[in-house]
């Protein structure tokens, strides 16, 4: 294991999404407030109602009440408006915040059809060459396994998960073989041919690093007064102006944004950005997102660090939650570099 080995991002991707969409709304091709009925072809009646108050910035920030996932793989034969009608006629919108994949699954689309390309090379436009990734990528080489760190034999915890909704999938992965080179996530990897908004990306600790520096190094750009982080390293270069510098602030605060089901009033505020998470997972302030497969990035303004932790806690007999140490390795990192 080296630090140039790939990881399986999972849900660290939704920031990779985040970032494009922010891109989009920073040179004028996307509005936070454009609805996503426009940017999808979405034409079934119960899509056309439940989505018509669903905006970009409520998908970013989970504030669609949107329900949190469903196994498109084992309706494999159906696309993917049809799963999606069948499932919010289900589980209608909440007036709530759902940390939902479907919010990000629907993103990814928005990416696609503004772009007029398949997310790899839309993603690989709008964010991997600009912030100058060498390693960021879906679909990696499986010619090439070796710098591939491996996740898991089968999908052990999302086939309990189908079973415990009564569904059946008989196209499950070798659980003999480990995972290496292709995504964990089920929609991702089944239906979504390994590229989806929510998740798919693999990339090295230095390019998931890259990814929080942008945030970081926005912050200190906005605000002359911080300034020791002007020689604290690697930044993005070039980059300056990359992202609005009012969409930089906005991503990084807690967003109240407006009831789900009644535009007129407001939530709470919530422990969401846009595409990122606040709370007791980063220790010391600061904002960042964990992934299902191990994977954890933490941006924390006061102490001007950004950390990344990439491992594969799946790949063990029995997965256990890895909070306790993530947010121990953080709060070591920030005691012993400030």
């Amino acid at each position: 294991m080296s630090t140039k080995h790939l990881f399986d991002l999972a849900s660290l991707s939704k920031l990779f999404t985040s970032t494009a969409i922010l891109r989009l709304v920073s040179i004028g091709a996307l509005k936070l407030q454009t609805s996503i009925l426009d940017l999808t072809a979405f034409t079934d009646p119960l899509l056309r109602t439940s989505l018509a108050q669903v905006d970009i910035a409520s998908l970013l920030n989970h504030s669609t009440g949107i329900h949190y996932w469903f196994p498109c793989y084992t309706r494999s034969d159906e696309p993917f408006e049809a799963i999606l009608a069948s499932v919010m006629a289900e589980h209608p919108r909440k007036n709530q915040v759902i940390y939902s994949d479907l919010n990000y699954i629907l993103l990814g689309l928005a990416v696609e059809r503004i772009l007029c390309k398949p997310l790899p090379q839309a993603i690989q436009e709008l964010v991997f060459t600009p912030l100058n990734m060498h390693s960021a990528t879906y679909n990696p080489d499986r010619n090439n396994l070796t710098n591939i760190a491996a996740t898991e034999y089968g999908n052990q915890i999302e086939k309990r998960m189908v079973s415990e909704l009564g569904l059946e999938f008989t196209g499950w992965r070798d659980d003999t073989v480990p995972m290496q080179g292709a995504c964990n996530d089920g929609n991702c990897f089944y239906y979504f041919n390994g590229a989806a908004g929510h998740a798919g990306i693999f990339a090295d600790a230095s390019d998931t690093a890259r990814l929080g520096n942008l945030y970081l190094h926005g912050i200190y750009s906005s605000d002359p007064a911080l300034s020791r982080i002007a020689s604290a390293g690697d930044w993005i270069s070039g980059t300056d102006g990359y992202l609005d510098p009012a969409i930089i602030t906005a991503a990084v605060s807690r967003q109240r944004a407006a009831n789900p089901l009644d535009s007129s009033a407001l939530s709470s505020e919530s422990d969401r950005g846009y595409g990122f998470q606040f709370g007791p997972n980063y220790p010391g302030g600061g904002f960042g997102h964990t992934g299902f497969t191990g994977t954890y990035l933490h941006i924390n303004p006061a102490a001007g660090l950004t950390i990344t932790i990439l491992t594969n806690r799946l790949h063990v007999p029995r997965p256990t939650d890895i909070t306790p140490y993530r947010q121990a390795i953080s709060k070591a990192a920030i005691e012993l570099l400030i």
